[in-house]
């Protein structure tokens, strides 16, 4: 402390520079090795909202709020992250195609965007949460059965928000930055790797002894949000509540007019009985 105060350096500052440029790498990453990647099998998709919370869900709100759609593949428990400004059907859809596999499992909540994911080549399952949180499917041909839930990505939610209570939340700006992070994180454990090696491997990747740095420009890497202008932040939240509005339905419309089960499934115990 006394060195910083007689030099006027900061370390406080320096320090988060250096995260910062770490980040850099893990951005590249997802660049180079993630927006390409097609999920197969069991997937679970969901989305969450974070920012700050009111205390006592009283009062005021302060910062904004951003939605984080996840989807995770089951057999892998990988995960890919994408901050998005608002959650309807074209925006949710677009991702899956992006990133799952036709014919494959998906497993969701009720949220009425995904309605339509059997139309586009997928066997969607729902459990909707207002009643039970996980439910029970029966092949009426073959009697295989299954047993949908979002559990793994509701624990990868956790793993994130513990990531942002560590740091004591972050800015608008640099929100971005930590999604790569906690995917990297999460894909090295999957592939039970050790996350030292892993990191140093990764660095000698992009930094070469005798070579110019690899690192490409992705300072804005998602194109599923903008964080562009003054207000941003406000615009983003504003979106949320304007989208969610728009596409509310009650948990009974959900069930009747958008979510059959694939042809031969079924579902041996009404959710009411769950109640």
């Amino acid at each position: 402390m006394e060195n910083s105060q007689q030099t006027s350096f900061c370390y406080k500052s320096t320090a988060i520079d250096w995260a910062n440029f770490v980040r850099d790498i893990f951005r590249q990453y997802i660049n180079d090795d993630v927006f390409n990647v097609k999920f197969n099998g069991d997937i679970e998709v969901d989305e969450s909202r974070f920012g700050r919370r009111s205390k006592n869900n009283m009062g005021t709100r302060k910062g904004c709020r951003v939605w984080i759609v996840g989807i995770v593949e089951c057999k892998s428990k990988k995960i890919i992250l994408y901050p998005i400004d608002y959650r309807p059907e074209e925006v949710l859809v677009r991702l899956i195609d992006k990133h799952v596999k036709k014919s494959s499992r998906i497993f969701t909540d009720g949220w009425a965007a995904y309605g339509k994911l059997n139309e586009c080549g997928y066997e969607q399952f729902i459990v909707i949460h207002s009643y039970q949180f996980t439910r029970k499917y029966v092949d009426k041909q073959t009697g295989q059965e299954i047993v949908c839930h979002v559990n793994n990505v509701e624990g990868s939610w956790a793993h994130a928000e513990k990531h942002f209570r560590s740091i004591n939340g972050c800015s608008l700006s640099t929100f971005e930055g930590h999604l790569p992070e906690i995917m990297w994180r999460n894909h090295v454990s999957s592939n039970s790797g050790n996350k030292y090696d892993e990191f140093f491997t990764l660095l000698k990747r992009y930094y070469l002894l005798y070579e110019a740095c690899k690192l490409g420009n992705c300072a804005k890497l998602f194109d599923t949000w903008n964080t562009d202008g003054a207000g941003a932040g406000e615009m983003i939240t504003q979106y949320c509540e304007d989208a969610d509005a728009d596409t509310k339905l009650s948990d009974q419309e959900v069930l009747r007019s958008h979510f059959a089960p694939p042809l031969s499934w079924h579902s041996p115990v009404s959710m009411c009985n769950d109640c």
